[in-house]
């Protein structure tokens, strides 16, 4: 069984759900809880379609509808492009004042994300973009009139018994994180909703993605609409020894093949975390959780798989 050097974290390999493989290190075990990243991406997607699915909300309606502060330049924005990050809302300092590592208000940090120009015309490519998905967050809030993370919980967290995760706020229990050894300051992550702002623990993860295969959470068109690829890299994204390759996003996912097969998956990076949910052939799926964000681990994880 290949090793994960300087591993602090956790690392499943499952087939149809069920845990085959568990490589841990660091003093963490399955029940440990991290901040998961931008793999709360697919948690919001999957939210999103569910509403869809009951009507609330409509994939192509000019998101216009649900915020009448967004100015004209987003008049052709739609929840389909916030979800593929082809909205042309930028990412990081693309956004001037946006920073995860300084705690602003809800209101204060959507008027930062309208006021930024976009960075080109809604549909034409792909961009990844943490600022996209937590105007879906804000979207499902307004459609629904409950905050986010008691809609996360109501849908999803309670009726598949994810006890150890959580939204909205940081939990008093998450192993700390770090970068190469050293400690990290946490973000605060109340604000971040729909984009980065999930803590959970590998256990909880592997159920929520075994939910989501198995159409327990929504129907196998909605999943295949969010495995379909929507957007579209100007480059590929191989691993090196190339039996991986990501070309596109669709919703919440990235979009490519292992070994030539279809395969999906999303990966999360916060200061201190990295983290990584996939679905792959033959039923074969995997998370990875670590708490030091230097680790560098994917050619040992292909290797598990």
């Amino acid at each position: 069984m290949p090793e994960i050097e300087g591993l602090s974290g956790v690392v499943t390999i499952t087939h149809d759900g069920r845990p085959v493989t568990t490589i841990a290190g660091g003093g963490c075990t399955p029940k440990t809880r991290f901040q998961i990243a931008s793999v709360s991406k697919n948690f919001t997607s999957t939210l999103t379609m569910m509403l869809v699915e009951e009507g609330l909300l409509d994939l192509h309606q000019p998101i216009g509808y649900w915020l009448p502060e967004a100015p004209p330049s987003w008049h052709a924005v739609t929840l389909h492009h916030l979800l593929s990050n082809s909205s042309g809302i930028g990412h990081g300092t693309e956004v001037p004042g946006l920073d995860p590592s300084v705690a602003v208000t809800r209101d204060d940090q959507l008027q930062l994300i309208v006021r930024a120009p976009l960075q080109f015309e809604p549909g034409t490519r792909f961009h990844y973009s943490t600022p996209a998905f937590i105007v879906v967050g804000i979207v499902a809030e307004r459609a629904t009139g409950k905050p986010y993370a008691e809609l996360l919980s109501e849908k999803i967290l309670q009726p598949l018994g994810l006890t150890s995760t959580a939204s909205g706020s940081r939990p008093q229990v998450v192993v700390a994180g770090h970068h190469a050894g050293d400690p990290v300051e946490p973000c605060d992550l109340a604000s971040m909703i729909g984009g980065g702002d999930i803590c959970s623990t590998s256990e909880d993860l592997i159920a929520y993605a075994d939910a989501l295969r198995a159409g327990k959470l929504v129907s196998h068109d909605s999943l295949a609409l969010m495995r379909t690829q929507h957007s579209t890299f100007l480059e590929p994204d191989r691993s090196p020894d190339r039996r991986l390759e990501l070309t596109g996003y669709g919703y919440g996912h990235y979009i490519g093949s292992l070994d030539g097969r279809p395969a999906a998956l999303h990966t999360g990076d916060n200061p201190g975390y990295k983290s990584l949910v996939g679905w792959f052939p033959d039923g074969a799926g995997l998370v990875a959780l670590s708490n030091d964000d230097s680790i560098q681990w994917q050619d040992a994880l292909l290797r598990l798989l």
